[in-house]
């Protein structure tokens, strides 16, 4: 009962430098994070994982910050990855395929280009509609 009156201190903002440090050292560990299964190995797997990117972390970047708060922080930015991608591609459906300003961060870059297709979906390859529109014009 005591420990859930007990507030969670909330940690520094994480700057760009670190994001790009959390994004590369996840690069070398993308088959097991990245991994769908659920069981019990693979949830091990991704612990220790996550606790070597930590131990990396506070290597590389000289800021310690617990596992939890950089598997967190990845989360967020794979989110905000997703979201960044869908308004571009909005964006260029809008103009009709012409020119736009992007505004995908690299880091954003660099997730989707780990993602794949899971990030910026997949594409039709079946989809007549392109087609039809230039035979109509």
């Amino acid at each position: 009962m005591a420990e859930s009156l007990i507030k969670k201190k909330r940690g520094k903002n994480f700057t760009p430098r670190e994001e790009e440090i959390l994004v590369n050292l996840v690069q070398d560990f993308k088959g097991i994070i990245e991994n769908k299964k659920s069981d019990s190995v693979t949830w091990k797997d991704k612990e220790r994982a996550w606790n070597q990117i930590a131990n990396l972390f506070a290597a590389t970047s000289g800021t310690a910050r617990e596992s939890k708060a950089l598997r967190d922080k990845y989360d967020a930015m794979k989110r905000h990855s997703k979201i960044e991608l869908a308004a571009e591609k909005r964006e260029i459906y809008r103009t009709g395929g012409g020119s736009t300003e992007s505004c995908v961060s690299s880091v954003s870059r660099q997730i989707a280009a780990m993602l794949g297709d899971s990030a910026t979906g997949m594409s039709n390859t079946l989809d007549s509609d392109k087609g039809m529109y230039k035979l109509l014009i």
